[in-house]
């Protein structure tokens, strides 16, 4: 390869390596690409026209929504003496700089040139050039005719190193006389710049900074960003934390956890207390300049703990925040808020930004599983899960209020979830009447601790979860086979004196009570199955599992009362026995008829595959080739009712 000089000076010509020619849109969300795109320097031995080595230089690109930033580093060895830049989007462009007859392209004909020795007297390490984008007709639209997706760009720089340096690339100016190459140029794919919010209400004032991107919140605590990058946050030199980057960003955020965490309630009282209206309850946070400066002046030089240990502090974070009010006093008046202030206000700022996010289980320590959402189609007056009255605020996307509505629909949550104390889990429900602020929990089947054969507890499996107009239907398996029998599956007197009592074990002891005839039919025929014995299954060939209860089928209902909101559960009902082994069980609502679920029953019990798959149980667990497919049902117009007259 030829050195590219210009007069008697040699130039270090840095270009990008080629990532790839993108047809269609920039480059944005969901992209393998990531900014800045980086390349090292590298010089040609002019003996040998194909041996490259590294110059210990390197050099980094990337856009902002206004500006191309390029940032040439020399290197510890070298000095940048003068630089020379192209941007061009169409590569026909090039022929502007190129020599009619070699093709060879002329430095001095590169738009943007700095000359450091010539014009300040002295070489640097470093140089960043900022060129506008204005200069090019960018736009985002599907059409590359239009809207091209790339720029090709040339950095030519002078580091006085005795060769010439190139960044390798596969975009080419190739020698008209001999197979080679001149140079090369780079096809920066542009990133497409995202808007995000921090939001405890937006939070104006605050510093943010990205691999690419860097500013200060503006209105509405707009901050910049290209996906998939992470984003730092700060008020003045005190560092909040860092998190992914997306259209909203809430404290929560900042250390990977919801809202109760009392790092999150001390960054959002720092925040509030820190509002240059003393008002943080009303509209957006604004952290002035005045109020940063007060900070600053308060921390001085000394060095911050990391922003996890810092506001983890409680009284860490009051001392400073008292000290930066005793300091902005004159200037600029400012009101400590309490965390319990500031959860009531981040729980609202949360709800402005259209932000919303609750820990549901409560229970961090204990693993919670196998979580489905459904939403019942009625409104009831909106309470919160202490049962008192609230109301539902929303918002448009800009934080303007639409409506302030005294009903809600309530949103129904099931999961299982770890029990204290034991290895198995119990199947849960939360609801909430108020749009998801706040969650009143209830353990359904609570046989965690409880067993019925062999010692195994309860351990329940795989909830099913459905709502239909104002009723919640809820199915799982369990290894506890007690009690819970339906109507249909009782005992009968062995007399028909009107005063023989029929007693059974249940969780409260045991209970005496008259004979009900009325389904003595129903206990004959155990059309179910309800009333037999619960049975088990010996792996003989896998001896740590040893002997296992078989599963059996549990449902429970509830009726909301749409006029006050009021949730009635029933009693969970056992409709299987565990005189074989239920699972893959699944359920449906019909439109106006009833609430169904299927379930397959073993009576050899479930089978080990022979994959070693990761998880409890057996990769490719099987049945035997005796199994039966169950069904049952309850209609809505039955789905409220109950049987005074059962004991």
């Amino acid at each position: 390869m030829c050195l590219l000089q210009l007069k008697s000076r040699r130039f270090a010509l840095a270009v990008f390596p080629a990532l790839c020619v993108l047809a269609g849109n920039a480059v944005g969300a969901n992209s393998e690409f990531t900014w800045p795109v980086e390349a090292d320097l590298v010089y040609n031995d002019g003996d040998l026209a194909d041996v490259w080595h590294d110059s210990g230089g390197d050099v980094s690109i990337w856009n902002t929504k206004d500006d191309l930033k390029i940032f040439i580093n020399s290197g510890e060895d070298l000095k940048i003496e003068e630089i020379a830049i192209h941007v061009v989007q169409y590569t026909a462009d090039f022929d502007a700089i190129l020599d009619k007859k070699s093709r060879k392209p002329k430095v001095s004909k590169l738009e943007f040139k700095t000359d450091y020795l010539g014009d300040y007297g002295s070489a640097v390490d470093s140089h960043l050039e900022v060129i506008s984008l204005d200069n090019y007709d960018i736009c985002w639209g599907m059409d590359p005719e239009k809207c091209p997706a790339n720029l090709y760009i040339i950095v030519a720089a002078e580091l006085g190193a005795g060769e010439t340096v190139y960044a390798d690339g596969t975009g080419t100016f190739d020698r008209v006389d001999k197979d080679a190459v001149w140079a090369w140029y780079v096809e920066y794919p542009l990133a497409k710049i995202e808007s995000g919010h921090f939001v405890d209400a937006n939070v104006n004032g605050l510093y943010f900074e990205t691999p690419t991107q860097s500013g200060v919140t503006g209105d509405s605590g707009q901050f910049r960003f290209i996906p998939d990058e992470r984003i730092d946050f700060a008020v003045g030199n005190l560092r909040l934390g860092d998190a992914e980057a997306a259209r909203a960003v809430a404290p929560d955020d900042l250390f990977g956890t919801d809202m109760d965490d009392n790092r999150v309630l001390n960054v959002a009282r720092l925040l509030q207390s820190f509002d240059a209206d003393g008002n943080p309850a009303q509209g957006a946070i604004n952290i002035s300049a005045p109020v940063v400066a007060c900070l600053n002046g308060v921390l001085g030089d000394s060095e911050m703990p990391p922003p996890e240990e810092f506001f983890a502090d409680d009284y860490a974070v009051g001392q400073l925040i008292d000290a930066t009010i005793a300091a902005c006093d004159g200037q600029v008046t400012l009101a400590a808020v309490t965390k319990e202030e500031a959860k009531e206000n981040l729980n609202a700022g949360m709800k402005a930004g259209n932000l919303m996010k609750r820990n549901i289980s409560k229970t961090p320590e204990m693993l919670s599983d196998k979580a489905k959402i459904e939403i019942a189609p009625v409104y009831v007056p909106a309470q919160r899960a202490d049962g008192s009255p609230t109301s539902v605020v929303y918002h448009d996307e800009y934080g303007e209020v639409i409506e302030d509505r005294n009903v809600a629909k309530p949103i129904v949550v099931s999961y299982l979830d770890g029990i204290e104390g034991t290895d198995a889990a119990d199947v849960f429900v939360a609801i909430s009447r108020d749009d998801g602020d706040t969650w009143k929990r209830r353990n359904l089947s609570k046989t965690a601790d409880k067993s019925s054969l062999l010692g195994f507890p309860g351990d329940s499996k795989k909830p099913m979860l459905k709502v239909k107009d104002n009723k919640i239907f809820v199915a799982w398996t369990d290894k506890y086979c007690r009690g819970g029998r339906p109507g249909y599956a009782i005992e009968v007197c062995p007399d028909d004196s009107p005063d023989c009592q029929i007693c059974r074990d249940t969780e409260h002891g045991e209970i005496c009570t008259i004979d009900y005839p009325g389904d003595d039919a129903y206990w004959q025929d155990d059309i179910f199955g309800v009333a037999g014995p619960q049975r088990s299954v010996i792996y003989e060939e896998f001896p740590e599992m040893g002997e296992r209860p078989y599963s059996c089928v549990w449902t429970a209902r509830a009726v909301i009362e749409p006029n006050t909101g009021d949730i009635q559960w029933f009693k969970p009902e056992k409709v299987s026995s565990g005189r074989r082994d239920a699972y893959q069980i699944f359920a449906g609502a019909g439109t106006d008829v009833a609430f169904a679920i299927v379930w397959q029953e073993d009576p050899k019990g479930l089978r080990p595959g022979e994959g070693e798959g990761p998880g409890d149980g057996w990769s490719g667990a099987r049945s035997t080739n005796k199994t039966d497919i169950w069904y049952s049902y309850i209609t809505l117009g039955d789905f409220g009712k109950i049987d005074y007259n059962y004991p």
